[in-house]
């Protein structure tokens, strides 16, 4: 990638990507979502407009918005990037910890040319301290990667990697990976009970059969910026949904991590906030907030 080249991205999407392709210089083509994540319509579209040096999505359990594409979009966003000869990013950072029912295979494996550039994570289903992933690619890419690797950051500890390939190889991941599901499908039910409590009416969220997030919008009248500066004097923080767009604005979004946290603590973060929010649609029309 050149300075100036674009590159397709969901709106809205991880933010640690967005700071990615914008410290290349990338320009950042924002594709709508449905329920499925991104549209294919919309990507469609795109490529035959901005002829992409890239595509990045996140098809299971989308940060922030947990949707999860199904097989037959997974393929049709596949077909479409190879038609078009535009490599595909898929950042499937957690796909381990879901709550029963199945998901779709990865892009990856609707690919048969090497089109599309798998990214997996273990710092969110396993470890956050670890701070390790891993990249699957074919061809000149992968040594490419490698020798970019290398460059950048002189490798990952491999005290850890090594640490990490034994559980893996144990298969003791697994048994651990379904453990955790269980707590986090617990804590989803606790947070979204607690959202139909004490948030005002108006508001919608989505949640999924797996992740560590809802996706939530606030009722018209309340200012999430302004939202997330009073919950920090409570003691509470979210995703402020801006973040998560190519071009920030007062988002109506917030994105609420429910999976390092005791119920308690999500019961009364949630409950500060709807309270806030109350308070912001208690205020006189044209006062600030």
């Amino acid at each position: 990638m050149r300075p100036g080249n674009p590159v397709v991205v969901e709106g809205p999407t991880y933010p640690g990507a967005l700071e990615a392709f914008e410290a290349a210089g990338a320009r950042l083509v924002e594709i709508p979502l449905d329920g499925e994540g991104m549209r294919a319509d919309a990507l469609a579209r795109a490529l035959e407009r901005e002829r992409p040096r890239l595509i990045y999505t996140i098809p299971t359990f989308h940060n922030p918005t947990v949707a999860v594409m199904g097989a037959a979009r997974r393929r049709e966003v596949v077909a479409l990037a190879e038609r078009h000869g535009v490599p595909l990013v898929e950042d499937d950072y957690l796909r381990e910890v879901r709550f029963g029912s199945p998901i779709p295979p990865p892009l990856a494996s609707f690919d048969g040319r090497g089109n599309v550039i798998h990214l997996g994570s273990f710092s969110k289903s396993a470890l956050p301290a670890l701070r390790l992933g891993y990249v699957v690619a074919r061809g000149p890419l992968r040594d490419r990667l490698i020798h970019l690797k290398r460059v950048t950051d002189t490798g990952s500890t491999a005290l850890l990697q090594r640490a990490l390939h034994r559980v893996l190889v144990s298969g003791a991941m697994h048994a651990y990976w379904k453990r955790s599901s269980r707590i986090y499908r617990r804590r989803q039910q606790v947070i979204v009970a607690a959202l139909r409590r004490h948030f005002p009416a108006g508001t919608r969220w989505s949640a999924a059969q797996g992740g560590v997030v809802l996706w939530v919008q606030a009722p018209s009248g309340v200012s999430v910026n302004a939202l997330f500066e009073e919950a920090i004097a409570h003691g509470v923080i979210f995703g402020v949904g801006s973040a998560f767009f190519a071009r920030p604005a007062d988002q109506p979004f917030m994105r609420l991590n429910f999976a390092g946290l005791p119920e308690e603590q999500i019961e009364r973060g949630v409950a500060v906030l709807g309270w806030l929010m109350r308070a912001q649609l208690a205020m006189p029309i044209g006062r600030s907030a």
